[in-house]
This record gives C-alpha cells, sequence and structure tokens, in this order.
C-alpha cells in the first residue's frame, strides 16, 4: 500500500506565506489551477499554519463584502487544520478526509509542511488498486483447471 510521501513525491510545494492578501492567494490558486492552497509561517521553514479554499473564499470573503486586496489571508483562513503524515497509508488519509469533510489534505513531517494531497488524488489511487485486483480476479476464474470446477 502506498504512503502519502510517495504520492506527493516530486511534487511542487503550493504555498503562501502568512500576511499575503486575499488577492494574491485568488492569484496564485487561479495560477496553478488549484482549489485550495496552504498558508505557512514563511516560505523558508513551511510551518503550516492554514489552509484557505475556494469555500473559505465564499462563506469568509464573498458573502461577507471584504476586499481582496486589502484584507490579509490570516483573516479569512481556516486555522485548525487536519493533517496527514508523511508515513501515513493513502486510505488513512482518505478516512480523515471523510471525517472532516475536506478534499484538501496537508501532508506534514514533524512540523513542516512537505505537500496537499487531494480527495483526487487518493481516489485515482483507490480506483486503480480496485482495477488491479479485479483483473487479478479475472485471471484467476479464468485460468482456473477444469477439474476443480
Amino acid at each position: 500500500m502506498k504512503t502519502v510521501s510517495h504520492i506527493i513525491s516530486g511534487r511542487e510545494l503550493y504555498c503562501i506565506a502568512l500576511g499575503s492578501s486575499i488577492y494574491d492567494a485568488i492569484q496564485f490558486m487561479a495560477s496553478k489551477n488549484i482549489g485550495a492552497v496552504v498558508i505557512v509561517d514563511n516560505l523558508q521553514t513551511k510551518r503550516l499554519r492554514g489552509i484557505f479554499s475556494e469555500r473559505d473564499l465564499m462563506k469568509r470573503v464573498v458573502l461577507e463584502g471584504l476586499d481582496v486586496k486589502t484584507t490579509k489571508i490570516d483573516d479569512v483562513m481556516t486555522k485548525n487544520v487536519a493533517v496527514g503524515n508523511a508515513g501515513e497509508a493513502y486510505d488513512a488519509c482518505l478516512e480523515t478526509m471523510k471525517k472532516i469533510r475536506s478534499r484538501h489534505l496537508p501532508i506534514v513531517d514533524g512540523e513542516k509542511l512537505i505537500g496537499m494531497v487531494s480527495m483526487r488524488d487518493l481516489m485515482e489511487i483507490k480506483i486503480a488498486e480496485g482495477t488491479e485486483e479485479i483483473k487479478m480476479m479475472n485471471a484467476y476464474i479464468h485460468d482456473m483447471p477444469n477439474s476443480m470446477l
């Protein structure tokens, strides 16, 4: 079974620093075509401080009528963030995401942010593993000697 560190290995880490404007976060998310961005203390240490998603944008910014150019991301990000650990199996992360009803899960190694997985990432792996299992079962059934039927 794959761990989440295998899934995020080689991926670019998308994060922005505390103090950025909401507008900066939106531009960054749009340029990377992502639905959420992790907020870190600074871009050197990358200690997780929060997450900002499209849902946060709609509920905490648009509905509240906030100015995206002057309001800091610190004021609207989700602060108490559930995380996955680098060595966890992907299905444990999937369960965490289902439990907290989130489509994104930051992955940490100790205190350091090392990546993020999406529900899509994990479901693609689950589907691929299920497909492989079906192929193996099908091969077993069709290759079974007639004397065993």
